[in-house]
């Protein structure tokens, strides 16, 4: 079998394997053990962590190539002219695809078992946090010179010193791929606390969309390393922005809001967005202070943040 041999490997039972591949079966094996506990708390019926795993890790990694393939817009055959079968044996990985069919096949599992896929879900967006904490560990056994998961290159001297700042000896960056792992653990322990006192089934999956999507836009931005992006837009970016807008909309569905409220979520989401663009730009193309940029970028997603949490309250 054909192995990139700049990238890193350890030796397991006398075999190579993918340094960052260990850590996504790491990942995967805390993701499924997680969905057993939490399936047993959440009393599902008997089987259901083990086939809402399956489908989840089924789809999970289908749709994680299928976005890939579908939004690389710089590599030289982008769309489906990048579907073809050795796809599926070399090029990248989408994580916003592999969470989008992770909590399809979670939903199907509930839907398959007649369970409803509600409970499956909430189960699901906790468990699969421990995934992309890992998965995102395992990125920093990327190649240096290729400098993936890394910002632009820091401007301020100060912010060298940050324990997440890494060097290649020239300039130093954000080890972005870090700032992820912390978010992703900052937000499992946020939901696992959540599970414990909600009584209504699907606020937890709410509030995944609203944290997932709001902080992986920022995460996103800082990411410099042109993975699925447009000149300054990254396509993961928008994803995460719709994960944002399904949280609101399902939120707000849920508390019982009318169609016309609906639709001023949907109409302030693309403003939001025309104001994220116009940062986004500044960021890149300007040499405003990047910190009042971020700032505003914060505010900015702090506002669906706020009105997501508050809809799911009243519901």
């Amino acid at each position: 079998m054909f192995m990139w041999e700049e990238a890193e490997f350890f030796s397991v039972l006398g075999i190579d394997v993918y340094a960052y591949g260990l850590f996504c079966a790491i990942g995967a094996a805390a993701m499924m053990g997680l969905i057993a506990l939490l399936g047993k708390k959440m009393q599902l019926q008997k089987g259901a962590a083990a086939l809402m795993g399956i489908f989840a890790m089924l789809l999970g990694a289908f749709f994680s190539k299928l976005f890939f393939s579908l939004f690389s817009f710089n590599v030289d055959a982008p769309f489906f002219g990048k579907m073809r079968p050795s796809l599926f044996t070399g090029g990248g990985y989408s994580m916003t695809g592999a969470l989008l069919g992770g909590l399809m096949g979670a939903a199907l599992a509930g839907k398959v078992l007649k369970d409803g896929p509600i409970r499956y879900l909430d189960v699901f967006s906790v468990s699969c946090l421990a995934f992309v904490f890992f998965a995102r560990l395992g990125e920093m056994f990327y190649p240096e010179y290729a400098g993936f998961g890394v910002s632009r290159p820091l401007i301020y001297e100060f912010t060298t010193k940050w324990p997440v700042a890494i060097s290649d000896g020239m300039e130093s960056y954000l080890a972005t791929y870090l700032l992820e792992a912390i978010a992703a653990l900052v937000m499992a322990g946020i939901l696992l606390f959540d599970m414990r006192k909600q009584k209504k089934a699907g606020n937890t999956f709410v509030m995944f969309l609203l944290l997932f999507g709001a902080s992986q836009v920022i995460m996103e931005s800082l990411r410099y390393d042109r993975h699925m992006s447009y000149s300054f837009i990254r396509m993961q970016q928008v994803i995460a922005v719709l994960f944002l807008l399904c949280g609101l909309l399902l939120a707000a569905g849920r508390a019982g809001k009318k169609k016309g409220f609906l639709w001023l979520i949907v109409g302030g989401m693309v403003i939001v967005s025309g104001i994220g663009v116009a940062l986004e730009f500044a960021i890149d193309r300007t040499t405003i202070n990047r910190y009042l940029l971020y700032g505003a970028y914060v505010l900015l997603l702090g506002l669906p943040m706020w009105l997501g949490i508050r809809l799911r309250k009243e519901a």
